[in-house]
This record gives structure tokens, sequence and C-alpha cells, in this order.
């Protein structure tokens, strides 16, 4: 199934539409999470992207387990570990 913006590229395209310091994200990691291959090492680049560019306006914080038919988890019981959340 495609979805608007079911990629991180569609993500990209969507903030560079109309470039507007009140043209942002609001960012749910679980739906993010699914998106690149391995979510567990790439998850933190997309936040990192978007995050330098201050278009990550509100986070849904939550985690999943499994890619694409996933089981929405407690954030400390899925496949990405949120532990330090250090990012910038």
């Amino acid at each position: 199934m495609n979805r608007v913006l079911g990629t991180v590229d569609g993500l990209k395209r969507f903030v560079s539409i109309q470039e507007n310091p009140y043209h942002g994200l609001d960012f749910c990691q679980g739906t993010v999470s699914e998106m690149p291959a391995d979510p567990g090492k790439q998850f933190f680049d997309v936040i990192r992207y978007f995050g330098t560019r201050d278009k990550i306006f509100n986070v849904h914080f939550r985690n999943i387990r499994s890619h694409r038919d996933f089981v929405e988890t407690y954030p400390d019981e899925g496949d990405v570990d949120f532990g330090p959340m250090t990012f910038f």
C-alpha cells in the first residue's frame, strides 16, 4: 500500500514544498519507525535531519515492534532504543 507521506523522502519533500518557519511536522515516532529498512539504526538520522531544520513541532512518543506489520509497544519495548535520547 502506498501512502502520501509513507517515506522519509516524502516527508522531506513535504517540508520543502513551502519554506516557512510555521510549516513542519507532528512527528509520530512510531509511524516514522516504519519507514527505514533498519529503524533501530536509521531512526535517529531522521530525527536529526528534521530537528536541525526546526521542522519538528510536536512529537507523538511511541515505539513499534516489527517493520511493516507492526505492533505498537511501550517506548522501552520496541525496535528503536530511545535510551539516551541524545540527538544533537
